[in-house]
């Protein structure tokens, strides 16, 4: 699989960058784990297939219920057009508010960064494999106007599929683990249904 020519990572590292959000300060839900569920991914029947300029070819398809931590939709570079918005993704222990309110996450050059105290270490919590930054795209126009509403401390819930993504300028492939960490770590979704199921002003 080729890599793409520009920025398209996750960089799953716990050290401190600048405009830090932490979800303690924003998501109002009630203690306790709000989504126990991983996501689920399963082989795809979908075939390839061109949107625009591009070239999308399905690796796998892939349902999520999730909680966002952080939203990023204002990206200038040239992967804009196919990937408007970065998702911030959390789920198991980490969407227990509770625990989130040791964590802070930023989003950066289509990258996600997590700092997190050294004392949570001894929870023996693989927090790896419980958070995702996912480059969004959005299959048709009433998932683009929901992803436009989405907001840190909601709840979602998206099915589609992991794409590879081939063009003139740039190609990119997404990851097909939730536990892998550096480059090529991000998901690339291609979203069919899209569906707020909290809004983060809603206790549960």
């Amino acid at each position: 699989m080729r890599l793409f020519k520009g920025l398209l990572a996750i960089a799953a590292i716990a050290f401190f960058v600048h405009q830090i959000i932490n979800p303690s300060a924003i998501i109002e839900h009630a203690d306790g784990i709000l989504v126990p569920g991983k996501p689920l991914q399963t082989a795809t029947s979908a075939k390839p297939f061109s949107y625009g300029s591009h070239k999308i070819n399905p690796l796998a398809d892939l349902s999520v219920t999730a909680l966002v931590v952080a939203k990023k939709d204002d990206y200038q570079d040239q992967m804009a057009s196919l990937l408007p918005v970065d998702l911030g993704l959390t789920w198991g222990e980490l969407s227990d508010s509770k625990l989130l309110n040791n964590f802070s996450f930023v989003q950066k050059d289509r990258k996600m960064f997590i700092r997190y105290p050294k004392k949570l270490s001894k929870l023996r919590i693989n927090f790896t494999e419980l958070y995702a930054n996912m480059h969004v795209v959005p299959a048709n126009e009433q998932v683009a106007k929901i992803l436009k509403k989405i907001t840190v401390g909601d709840i979602i819930e998206m099915e589609g599929q992991l794409i590879e993504v081939d063009t003139l300028f740039w190609s990119a492939a997404s990851s097909l683990s939730r536990t892998d960490k550096g480059d090529m770590a991000c998901e690339i979704l291609w979203i069919k249904r899209l569906e707020i199921i909290t809004e983060k002003n809603n206790f549960l």
